[in-house]
């Protein structure tokens, strides 16, 4: 491989649309921020992805802990997942590096 190529493990048509995405731990942190402000949870479920953690934030419980300072700390459960299904377009796709919250009010 010469230095700035890009490999795929496929063969790709001619005009086939390519998409790149940057990860970043400013971007996601901001996000979970506004979207949580000042929570009225009663409790909380919390379904993240097991390469978000510190593979992402380079601090442990990130999520977790945003989630606890936002939600005044109120009960909370879940799991590390591998990866969710959810519809993009007319069609399913696995995600990663992504969070599912549910909070009880």
């Amino acid at each position: 491989m010469e230095k700035g190529s890009i490999t795929t493990d496929e063969a790709m048509p001619i005009g086939t649309t390519v998409q790149f995405h940057l990860h970043d731990i400013q971007t996601p942190d901001y996000d979970l921020e506004i979207l949580l402000g000042n929570c009225e949870a009663k409790s909380v479920l919390l379904f993240t992805s097991k390469i978000r953690g510190m593979q992402m934030f380079k601090i442990p419980n990130h999520t977790i802990k945003a989630l606890a300072r936002s939600c005044n700390n109120a009960p909370m459960a879940g799991f590390f997942t591998s990866g969710e299904f959810s519809p993009v377009g007319r069609g399913n796709f696995v995600h990663e590096f992504s969070t599912s919250i549910v909070i009880f009010s």
